[in-house]
C-alpha cells in the first residue's frame, strides 16, 4: 500500500489567452479542447479566457504582441498545426 499526495493548481486570478491556428483544425480543436479542459479544472472562469483564431500561424505575432501589453495576469498559449 502507498500514499498518494495530490495538489492542486488555483487560478482563478489569472487570464489567459490562447492564439490557435484554423489550417488544421482537426488538430487544432482537440488542442483548443484539451486546453479549456485543462484551464476549467484549474477554476479559471470562462470570462477569463480569450480565444483567437487565426488563418496562418505566422499572424500569431499580431495576438501575442496585443495581449501581452495588457495586464501582467495574462497567460499566453499559441499552436499551429
Amino acid at each position: 500500500m502507498y500514499n498518494q499526495y495530490e495538489g492542486k493548481i488555483i487560478a482563478h486570478n489569472y487570464r489567459f489567452g490562447i492564439v490557435i491556428s484554423r489550417f488544421n483544425e482537426f488538430i487544432s480543436g482537440k488542442l483548443l479542447s484539451g486546453a479549456l479542459d485543462a484551464l476549467q479544472r484549474h477554476d479559471v472562469q470562462k470570462q477569463n479566457i480569450e480565444i483567437a483564431w487565426v488563418p496562418e500561424p505566422w499572424r500569431f505575432r499580431w495576438w501575442l504582441r496585443k495581449w501581452r501589453g495588457e495586464a501582467d495576469t495574462m497567460r499566453l498559449f499559441a499552436w499551429a498545426r
